[in-house]
């Protein structure tokens, strides 16, 4: 095993301990928090705001080495918003529809 492999299966471990030490009216209290869906909301904007701007070719460069990059710059940045949503939704004890 590798000193990576194992570094992510002790965070998996500290995870689901603090996820299970966690009780189902405080992940419950945590999801419905306003803050917490202020930022999904937030979470959701900034991905509509991603494919709006996709959809008009404002990630269009003048070669297409720099329209390359600029897309591969937006889709990492959609990659981790959709990330953070679902370590919300994780946390909350949320499904995706919630």
């Amino acid at each position: 095993m590798s000193v990576a492999t194992a570094k992510l299966d002790r965070l998996r471990e500290k995870f689901e301990t603090e996820i299970s030490n966690s009780n189902d009216a405080v992940r419950e209290e945590w999801a419905v928090h306003p803050l917490t869906r202020a930022l999904l909301v937030y979470i959701a904007l900034a991905l509509e705001t991603q494919k709006s701007t996709w959809a008009v070719g404002g990630y269009t460069g003048e070669s297409q080495d720099e329209t390359l990059q600029m897309n591969s710059a937006a889709i990492g940045k959609c990659d981790a918003l959709v990330e953070m949503d679902e370590i919300v939704r994780v946390i909350g004890g949320k499904k995706e529809d919630d």
